[in-house]
């Protein structure tokens, strides 16, 4: 220890402790100035990219080349259509080369999936494909107007308006749906010249042609169960005079499905209609031997539906011991079921439009029945799509996109705006893009719009459809932000505005109650995008309205918590520094020698009180979020300012280049003096700006710590 020290000890002990406590702030007010500072220099780092990143935000429509009536983008990796020809084509997604492939063949629908294309050709007919297009098509038996697959089924229309489904890889044994008929559902027919029934194929078989000779849809009875859960039957024998009446019945007991009951009555029979009751009439139930159902109670074979031989002379046996050559059995419909005109398939649900051009659902495995879908359910249609599994869209009777989510809890709420009238939309399986054809074939993709480091302007749509009533409200997600000139305006309001964080703008240019009214969307709050003629919405440079996005607010927030522990030690540091004058006057006193080590102490402190009052001068997180937004438009300034500059010079050189010297206006001399002039000021304040800063950094390094 000195003597200096000793004495100081000697004669007051607590002053040594105090330039120790001085010491030890000044190194802590050295390392947070120092960490300070690398913030400032990262959140500027920040901001800089923000306002060097030029990249608009990406979405919205992109035409792709060709010309396709229908489209669609069901498959996983490619995108099929047909053209106006019936030619087929197909393009890998996302076919933004326009790379279109003809494949062989001709269809007027097309559907596509992961493993399989289907489609109908102009004569109805059933074809599937590899979904890449390799390999031959495939017939598949059956007749059809529309045909769409999803969730492990494929589903169509009829030729007659009803609809069928087929587990896949469905080779063509297609379950009825629904049929649309005034009363009765043929289920059953057999004809004398076919005796070739069994339990394999007793339950379906034809079922694409009602009018087939021999006939089947047995397995679908459970379908067509009433409210008082029965079964009404009304069984006939055409062509034979005998049994010229119908029979019909209720009971309980599908004869298809239960196999315990061969003797006795089934289950809830109930007459209705009941002209025969010979040979131990009973009701409908399963035989197994002769043939797959018959009506005695006792084991016989009268009344029977799918015999397996013939009995007598090529004939069937039918009702009171008669023998006829056609036997048929209708089931009374539960419901009247709409009659469809196109099919669409996620991995969930088939939706249909009628003939009405209403939209219905039903579970995609054939459960249920047909119920009308969609919020309102009476809207019409020209088209509907569900394969994007998450969204249904439909095209309006206006020819414009409409979706809602695939339980239609949500409104129809209309989506884009193509160029023209839209006929076909298909949406993606795996993401939110879709497609779309227009009345002039063309070809639309719509990608989701995703922000860049620019404000992005979306034209006719509108974020916050519905969600204020006023044009002078707020809510919860969306702040009213004053009436402005201009959608630039509204910006720059949102970006002033500290209360808030805000991914997007919306702007009401159009004249009326909500003319030039400008409406902030909150960072995370709800939104309800739809097309508004006129209306702008405006998406923030990289989801949000703050400078420097997430990242910045934080480092923001570091900035401010480090400002605040700097006040503390310089409050700290002023209490020691009162004792460190007094320290002072004993030593000129006693010790003069010593003079310039406590004036080395003295000037340390004051170097660092001046650094300390320059942060305590500086703003806290709020005004240094605006010192940010005041130096990113200002460098929004400076860069259209330099391409003037720039634009300004070319054509000076340009001009002084290719005129005679004897030409040259005196007013052009003056311009180039006056040019000169400012570029010499401005560089000049730059360099005795960044010279001030570098030396005021350099002699705080020389200065040693006490």
């Amino acid at each position: 220890m000195t003597s200096f020290e000793n004495e100081i000890i000697k004669d007051k002990p607590n002053k040594y402790k105090t330039i120790i406590d001085s010491r030890v702030l000044s190194r802590k007010i050295k390392m947070k100035l120092d960490e300070y500072t690398n913030l400032e220099d990262e959140y500027d780092n920040i901001i800089q990219a923000e306002v060097d990143d030029h990249q608009k935000g990406s979405g919205g429509w992109k035409r792709i080349n060709g010309g396709i009536k229908q489209i669609s983008a069901a498959g996983k990796d490619y995108i099929w259509g047909i053209n106006k020809d019936n030619h087929i084509y197909n393009c890998k997604k996302p076919c933004d080369d326009s790379a279109w492939k003809r494949i062989s063949g001709g269809l007027k629908q097309i559907s596509g999936g992961d493993k399989e294309v289907w489609g109908v050709n102009s004569s109805d007919s059933i074809y599937k494909k590899n979904q890449d297009g390799s390999g031959s098509w495939k017939r598949i038996r059956g007749r059809a107007s529309n045909v769409s697959q999803g969730g492990g089924y494929v589903w169509q229309v009829g030729t007659d308006n009803s609809t069928w489904y087929c587990r896949e890889p469905c080779n063509g044994e297609w379950s009825l749906g629904s049929k649309q008929s005034d009363e009765w559902t043929l289920v059953f027919r057999q004809t004398n010249n076919n005796w070739n029934w069994n339990k394999n194929n007793g339950g379906n078989r034809h079922v694409d042609k009602n009018g087939a000779q021999n006939y089947s849809q047995l397995e679908n009875l459970e379908n067509f169960r009433g409210d008082d859960g029965k079964l009404t039957f009304k069984m006939t024998y055409p062509g034979n005079s005998k049994l010229s009446s119908p029979q019909i019945w209720k009971q309980t007991s599908n004869p298809w499905t239960v196999r315990d009951n061969r003797n006795g009555q089934v289950d809830g029979y109930e007459a209705i209609s009941v002209p025969y009751t010979g040979d131990q009439w009973g009701g409908l139930r399963w035989n197994g031997g002769p043939c797959l159902i018959s009506g005695s109670k006792n084991g016989w074979w009268w009344y029977a539906i799918g015999s397996f031989d013939s009995y007598g002379s090529n004939l069937i046996p039918g009702a009171n011991g008669t023998l006829v050559g056609k036997t048929e059995l209708y089931v009374k419909n539960k419901t009247k079921d709409p009659a469809m005109v196109q099919l669409s398939c996620n991995n969930k649900y088939v939706y249909g439009l009628d003939t009405n051009k209403n939209a219905w659902r039903r579970p995609i495995n054939g459960s249920g029945t047909w119920k009308k879908f969609g919020n309102p359910n009476d809207w019409q249609f020209y088209w509907i799509n569900a394969s994007n599994n998450k969204d249904v869209f439909a095209i309006g009777m206006n020819r414009w996109i409409y979706k809602t989510d695939i339980e239609g809890k949500q409104s129809w709420t209309r989506v884009g705006k193509p160029a023209s009238g839209v006929t076909t939309v298909s949406g993606d399986p795996d993401n939110e893009k879709y497609y779309i054809t227009n009345t002039n074939d063309a070809i639309y993709r719509h990608d989701p719009i995703k922000t860049g480091g620019l404000w992005y302007d979306i034209p006719d749509e509108n974020y916050q459809m519905g969600m204020v009533n006023n044009p002078e409200q707020s809510s919860d997600d969306w702040k009213y932000l004053g009436k402005h000139d201009n959608i630039d305006e509204c910006k720059l309001a949102a970006v002033k505005d500290r209360s808030k964080e805000y991914a997007s703008v919306v702007y009401y240019p159009e004249d009326s109650g909500w003319n030039k009214s400008c409406f902030g969307g909150v960072k995370g709050g709800k939104t309800n995008p739809q097309y508004q003629s006129k209306t702008i919405t405006s998406l923030a440079p990289n989801g949000t309205s703050r400078m420097g996005g997430t990242k910045g607010m934080q480092i923001l927030k570091q900035m401010k918590k480090i400002h605040n522990e700097i006040k503390k030690l310089q409050k700290e540091q002023s209490s020691n520094s009162i004792g460190l004058l007094k320290t002072k006057d004993m030593v000129n006193l006693e010790l003069g020698v010593t003079n310039s080590n406590m004036e080395t102490i003295l000037e340390k402190l004051d170097k660092k009180r001046i650094a300390i009052n320059k942060i305590l001068d500086e703003p806290d997180a709020k005004a240094v979020e605006e010192d940010g937004d005041i130096r990113r438009s200002s460098s929004y300034v400076v860069y259209l300012l330099w391409i003037l500059i720039v634009i300004l010079t070319l054509g000076l050189v340009l001009h002084l280049y290719t005129t005679d010297s004897e030409a040259i206006s005196p007013i052009t001399y003056i311009f180039v003096s006056v040019w000169a002039v400012l570029l010499f000021s401005y560089y000049y304040r730059q360099l005795v700006d960044y010279g001030g800063k570098t030396w005021d950094s350099i002699s705080d390094l020389l200065v040693d710590d006490v």
